[in-house]
């Protein structure tokens, strides 16, 4: 006999367990339920509220319209921030026979559309420049 509620005890505890499961699993399900109702709520307010519209595509195109301008604009600065060498601009006078402001020029020109030259190559590329202007 004891046997027997022993086995009843079980039965009932797993079905307990089963009833625990499904009750937890169906509040689960409401949470949700309501955490996103919640969401599109909120959501809706703040549109109204701040007039927030958000076009995915407006906004991507304003993101690369500001990078571009952005790098236009450090473009300009960098351009007075070279300096080249005296060595590199003396080497393209020599060779050329061409001024100091167009050797500079020059110069300043091949750093700035290669920042890893080595300093040959610099003087190399600002002859080519200059030869095939």
């Amino acid at each position: 006999e004891s046997n027997k509620h022993y086995f009843l005890l079980k039965t009932m505890a797993a079905e307990n367990t089963e009833d625990n499961d499904a009750t937890a699993k169906a509040a689960r399900g409401e949470q949700a339920k309501q955490a996103k109702q919640l969401d599109t709520l909120t959501d809706h307010v703040q549109e109204k509220e701040y007039g927030l519209n958000i076009n995915a595509s407006k906004a991507a195109a304003q993101i690369v319209n500001t990078l571009n301008s952005q790098t236009a604009d450090s473009k300009k600065t960098t351009d007075n921030n070279v300096l080249p060498s005296m060595e590199d601009v003396q080497v393209v006078m020599d060779e050329l026979e061409v001024t100091q402001d167009v050797a500079v020029g020059a110069v300043k020109k091949m750093m700035l559309e290669n920042s890893n030259i080595l300093q040959e190559e610099l003087q190399v590329a600002a002859l080519r420049y200059l030869v095939t202007r």
